[in-house]
């Protein structure tokens, strides 16, 4: 029983580091999916409690931060196609409907045909905290599952938010992100 249980272990584990790499080798020919904060519980918790200038205060922030991202990858991401998504259509997302996915702004929605290209694989990228025991700010890099990749692919890039003039903005966090991204690549 033991060596089935080991033979299984190893099998995903191998598996998985192929998916892994598949992943990387297929983004030229796919794309990487950003998954973009909306806020919505910490903006209906202060409608509800009667904050509506916090709640809007909350909301131009998270616009504004959101905008910085799209903007970013737009201007400085260079690897593959990369599209955009609210965090609240997560579900829809894992499950391969892409319909509310974007372009570079909300109103330029996905052709037929990018649309059949995401029906593969892609990667799904947020910026949040990492999946796992230590958990910190980074850009997180995840399976079309939502599965953090593992190692030795990027599993996340580190913001150091918090963390004064260690703090890295989004521009070098993409470059950062393209540049190791490519070096997976080119050694396959």
């Amino acid at each position: 029983m033991k060596k089935i249980l080991l033979f299984c272990t190893i099998f995903h584990l191998n598996n998985y580091g192929l998916l892994a790499q598949n992943l990387i080798y297929n983004l030229p020919e796919s794309a990487i999916i950003v998954r973009l904060q909306t806020n919505e519980n910490l903006i209906n918790y202060h409608r509800q409690k009667g904050n509506h200038h916090i709640a809007n205060k909350e909301t131009i922030k998270q616009r504004e931060k959101n905008t910085e991202i799209i903007n970013t990858f737009t201007e400085d991401w260079e690897f593959c196609p990369v599209y955009f998504f609210y965090s609240n259509h997560s579900k829809e997302i894992i499950n391969k409907n892409f319909k509310h996915v974007f372009k570079n702004h909300e109103d330029y929605s996905l052709s037929n045909k990018e649309k059949q290209k995401l029906e593969n694989d892609f990667i799904i990228m947020y910026f949040g905290q990492t999946q796992g025991k230590l958990k910190f700010d980074a850009l997180v890099l995840n399976d079309s599952k939502m599965q953090q990749l593992e190692k030795p692919y990027p599993k996340f890039i580190r913001t150091y938010k918090g963390l004064g003039f260690l703090k890295r903005n989004t521009k070098k966090i993409v470059r950062i992100l393209n540049q190791k991204i490519s070096w997976h690549y080119d050694n396959k």
